[in-house]
């Protein structure tokens, strides 16, 4: 049996306990010491920021946001002037589709992983050993919370997850499941994943839909008086 496949129980003892994996990433249960990843952009948590915030403004009313996978990079225009000076564009002036495709190539383009490499493996173990998706959720916001994560990848984080919840929430045609919203969001987060290749991909959705169960992240340096997200509440079915 291949060494990936391996029960993830047996798999375990092989491990350190949860909070002793911020230096380190493991395979097959092997401590390996990946090479130190470039920092995320000092401009990314800007330009997240303002893509979700003119969604929010103008696209909660699209019954197509973030519903299907796009190829589509966005308006060439729009992505240089975001790499240059993001709080000087004007959003307003693009449609939906092109604000989504925007969004998620810039996620995807971004030169090193949104997700640190020193907590990777922990999210991974999470989602693959904690049954209640509410629970799950609980877990990984403590585990990117910690103080050790870049405040970039925080940042990022924070804005996309509380993004995300409010489409989740919105009650307008775009709501969209939590795990809709996983599966729309999983490659472009986990792309750059070191070892993300030996994972099941159902974990890296399981990830996103956790977080957005659970409220997103929280803005630890938050003014006072700034809203908070609550957990996710699915709509009745009757």
């Amino acid at each position: 049996m291949d060494a990936h496949l391996t029960p993830a129980r047996s798999l375990r003892s092989s491990l350190p306990p949860l909070g002793k994996m911020d230096s380190l990433s493991f395979r097959c249960g092997v401590k390996v010491d990946f090479p130190e990843a470039p920092p995320l952009p000092d401009l990314a948590p800007s330009v997240v920021q303002r893509l979700t915030e003119a969604l929010e403004r103008q696209g909660l009313e699209s019954d197509c946001l973030y519903r299907t996978a796009s190829g589509v990079s966005g308006p060439l225009e729009l992505r240089q002037a975001l790499d240059t000076d993001p709080s000087s564009v004007d959003l307003d002036q693009y449609d939906v589709s092109a604000l989504a495709d925007t969004l998620r190539a810039y996620l995807q383009d971004l030169p090193s992983p949104i997700v640190p490499a020193g907590i990777y493996s922990e999210l991974v173990y999470t989602a693959q050993e904690t049954q209640s998706i509410e629970e799950c959720g609980q877990q990984l916001k403590r585990i990117l919370e910690s103080p050790s994560i870049p405040q970039p990848n925080h940042q990022l984080l924070l804005h996309l997850t509380r993004h995300l919840c409010r489409v989740s929430q919105s009650g307008a045609q775009s709501q969209a499941s939590p795990r809709l919203l996983g599966q729309a969001f999983s490659d472009v987060l986990f792309k750059h994943s070191l070892s993300s290749a030996d994972v099941n991909p159902e974990h890296h959705v399981k990830i996103i839909e956790a977080l957005i169960v659970a409220g997103g992240l929280a803005d630890t340096q938050a003014a006072p008086g700034r809203p908070s997200f609550r957990s996710y509440v699915p709509l009745s079915s009757s």
